[in-house]
């Protein structure tokens, strides 16, 4: 899906290449669920990595560690 792509362009752009999905809107990629990994960026993947940190960072201070 468009998160799982969008990760995996932040930290190593070179395994994405998104010519090879269907251009056809229409036309759904096998094997895909959530949201069209068209949209994916590796913009919006540094941020979902961001979110994730900052998450994973309180809870430790929430657990003392």
């Amino acid at each position: 899906g468009r998160n799982e792509t969008s990760v995996l362009a932040a930290v190593a752009p070179e395994l994405v290449d998104l010519s090879q999905l269907p251009k056809d809107r229409d036309e759904w990629p096998q094997g895909v669920s959530g949201e069209d990994p068209r949209d994916a960026t590796a913009e919006f993947g540094e941020s979902l990595i961001e979110a994730t940190v900052e998450l994973i960072g309180a809870r430790l201070d929430e657990l003392g560690l």
